[in-house]
């Protein structure tokens, strides 16, 4: 009997060979279906033995992929790099030895994130390596070069980034007291500073901080064998001045900065990530157009409702044309868990909508660790029968990934209404907004080249849309009918959902309708719990 099934790396390139883990237990010969949306691509026999296989699934093209043996699932993808698919985690934990880290990072790949942050892991904000087997950090927590190495390891063992933490300007009194001219001042003539301890530093690629702090990204990468820096900013100061009076003006200096980090890494690492914290989505303006591959928001009030994270990932979507977005949006409901299940469901919810507009979340981490806050080494744990739902959402956007992420034509706000109710192009038997609002199904509606998605996702049991806060387990809204404007042939209907049969695709019976306008295509969706997709293709 098969007991599990996972990859063997977190995503995989078009020449790779993709292997397949398979623990069984018993001698015996199994059946493996790979499926690429609806398609099935490959069905291959293989002979077990007791306990792990590897099993060799060969090479496949670019796309999202379902696997299937005897009842048990996974997923898989095909990139051309990996910065185009950042599915991002953390781990913080660097002091204690007698934590299996092979079992976390197990679970990590299996979630098929490829991208985890390495949180405060340094030894100073100022002077990151410390060459002790074991240091203290700024705040007197121990950090253990052992622990610290291995985790790297087994980053690079499943393929994955392992990425540090870097804070742009942020550096402690041992270093600042004796560099003061490359503080940043107030005009009342004392200098910025978080926490009143750690001073915030001119990071104008002329000056000398910059030069510091690069030197200090470069060893990470050079003797610690990261794959590239997150570099943090806090948000603040949006303007200072310099120790010779003169303005700094951070959505002017910031790319600047950025871009030179990326010219003086570029080459450490065959392929280097490097992203910044776009803090409430500050300064995409300006810095939109770097050389950073992704874009990445942590997202904090005012921008507290769902309508708020959709606008933040529209807006970066519109100003950086091509690449990923990340929202770190952190979950406090996960602190106290005073009702689990309502946590989770605001996590599920989040998920839903975020990937529904085509941005990726920042939440899951190690040892079931989920973030309830910004401080990382702070985060809290899931109930383990949580995790199984989480894998089953991960696999849904790796499997359908080129649908959910490639960028499409939003149709959402211009087939409802328009001039006197005259945008009749899409109908829906049930209480439907294109914005998230209580008590509705929140329709998405997209469109690429080659097909259509709808992306539902229920909120009709809901009393508010602040997306942080805990949520009520929904009632299944049952037969949904829907029905479409078929000027341009639509030849078939297809479903999935995470939330049902293991997120397989599943094709939906259609039927040609009369309309005021021609003719329309009509189905009918059983149940939709908490977010179903509704995929279209066109006659060619």
């Amino acid at each position: 009997m098969i007991q599990k099934i996972t990859m063997n790396k977190c995503a995989y390139r078009p020449s790779e060979d993709v292997v397949l883990n398979v623990t069984s237990t018993q001698v015996e010969t199994a059946t493996i279906a790979v499926h690429h949306l609806n398609e099935l691509v490959l069905q291959k026999n293989v002979s077990l033995v007791l306990g792990k296989n590897e099993v060799s699934l060969g090479a496949f093209p670019l796309g999202g992929y379902f696997v299937e043996a005897h009842g048990c699932t996974t997923a898989f993808d095909v990139v051309a790099k990996l910065t185009d698919v950042p599915r991002y985690g953390f781990v913080s934990n660097f002091t204690t030895v007698d934590v299996d880290h092979e079992l976390i990072f197990e679970q990590l790949n299996d979630y098929h994130l490829t991208t985890i942050q390495f949180y405060d892991w340094m030894y100073r904000h100022d002077d990151l390596i410390n060459d002790e087997m074991v240091y203290a950090d700024f705040f007197g927590r121990k950090i253990d070069n052992r622990i610290l190495k291995d985790k790297i390891d087994l980053c690079h063992r499943y393929g994955m980034f392992a990425v540090a933490y870097g804070a742009i300007y942020g550096a402690e009194n041992d270093y600042f007291d004796h560099h003061k001219d490359e503080l940043m001042y107030r005009t009342d003539g004392k200098f910025f500073a978080l926490l009143d301890q750690i001073g915030m530093m001119d990071i104008s690629v002329d000056r000398p901080w910059a030069t510091h702090i690069i030197e200090e990204f470069k060893k990470a990468i050079l003797i610690k064998d990261f794959d590239g820096i997150h570099l943090d900013q806090y948000g603040f100061p949006k303007y200072a001045l310099r120790s010779d009076g003169s303005l700094l003006d951070f959505e002017n200096e910031l790319p600047k900065f950025i871009n030179r980090v990326l010219d003086e890494l570029k080459g450490l690492k065959p392929e280097l990530f490097i992203d910044f914290n776009y803090v409430n989505n500050w300064p995409i303006e300006t810095i939109a157009q770097s050389k950073q591959d992704v874009v990445y928001i942590e997202v904090w009030n005012p921008n507290n409702t769902y309508e708020d994270l959709r606008r933040i990932i529209i807006e970066s979507k519109l100003r950086a044309v091509g690449k990923p977005v990340v929202l770190a949006a952190y979950l406090p409901p996960f602190k106290d868990q005073t009702d689990p299940q309502a946590a989770e469901n605001g996590a599920l919810f989040l998920h839903a909508i975020c990937s529904s507009l085509g941005a990726y979340n920042l939440l899951y981490g190690e040892d079931n660790g989920i973030l309830s806050n910004a401080y990382y080494v702070d985060y809290k744990h899931y109930r383990p029968e949580f995790g199984k739902v989480v894998k089953q959402y991960l696999d849904f956007i790796v499997k359908y990934g080129e649908l959910l992420y490639q960028d499409k034509v939003d149709l959402s706000y211009t087939s409802f209404g328009g001039y006197d109710g005259t945008n009749t192009d899409f109908y829906i038997n049930q209480p439907t907004s294109i914005k998230a609002e209580p008590g509705y199904l929140y329709a998405v509606l997209s469109r690429a080249k080659e097909f259509s998605l709808i992306n539902l996702i229920n909120l009709t049991d809901q009393t508010e849309m602040v997306w942080y806060d805990e949520k009520k387990t929904p009632r299944p809204v049952i037969d949904t009918t829907i029905r479409i404007l078929n000027t341009r042939k639509i030849k078939e209907v297809f479903l999935a959902s995470p939330d049902h049969d293991r997120g397989r695709m599943i094709k939906l019976d259609h039927r040609i309708v009369a309309h005021e306008h021609g003719e329309a295509v009509e189905f009918t969706i059983e149940k939709i719990h908490y977010w179903t997709m509704v995929y279209m293709t066109y006659e060619r």
